[in-house]
């Protein structure tokens, strides 16, 4: 009776290791798939947002996932209002090329007077009355009313830990612009943010062509 009841023992302990690793692989799947779950809603989030705000969302997959602990800065274009938001674009003809910028905070502190300053190259300029600014107070964006952005840059305000804003606005390629080759050419339409600690850029890509 004792040898039988120590079988049992020993099945019972193997039967409940292999439910406990069972169970553990299940929590892991279900873990993986709730974060995956999560990063895809706050991404559908994000680009409801901007669809609100703009007319459009970012091409899938474009934004980069933003760092932890950390202050975000990306920039994406677009060649018409139909268009997603990408990282580079032809010029279209009618040589305009939409803009917008992301700035998220992911630190654990208030970031008080955010200052976003864009830059192009010569012969490209900034449509006048463009530049709109979106975010938690303003979601449908509003005009900002000057067109310092490539100048002086904007102030955008005060961002509490998780806060996200958007700077929209259109450049436009004029004949004033040289590319340095025939055929395609691309150049930078830029945004920088300025620290104590120093400055971060971030930037994307517009193309042109030059027929030679």
């Amino acid at each position: 009776m004792g040898t039988r009841h120590k079988g049992v023992s020993r099945r019972r302990a193997t039967l409940i290791a292999i439910l406990s690793f069972a169970v553990g692989i299940v929590g892991a799947t279900t873990s993986t798939a709730a974060g995956g779950f999560l990063q895809d809603l706050a991404t559908d989030q994000r680009r409801a947002a901007e669809v609100d705000a703009f007319g459009s969302a970012s091409c899938p997959d474009e934004w980069r996932p933003s760092r932890p602990d950390a202050e975000n800065l990306d920039i994406l274009v677009r060649a018409s209002p139909e268009d997603c938001w990408t990282s580079s674009v032809a010029v279209g003809e009618s040589k305009t090329v939409d803009v917008v910028v992301r700035y998220s905070n992911y630190t654990k502190d208030t970031i008080k007077d955010v200052s976003l300053h864009g830059w192009i190259p010569d012969g490209v300029t900034l449509v006048a009355s463009s530049t709109y600014l979106s975010n938690t107070t303003n979601p449908k964006g509003y005009l900002v009313a000057n067109d310092s952005i490539l100048v002086d840059g904007v102030n955008i305000g005060d961002y509490d830990p998780r806060g996200v804003a958007y700077v929209k606005y259109t450049i436009q390629v004029t004949e004033d612009y040289a590319p340095v080759n025939c055929g395609p050419n691309m150049f930078s339409a830029a945004i920088r943010q300025s620290y104590p600690s120093g400055t971060v850029w971030s930037t994307a890509g517009v193309i042109t062509k030059r027929e030679c």
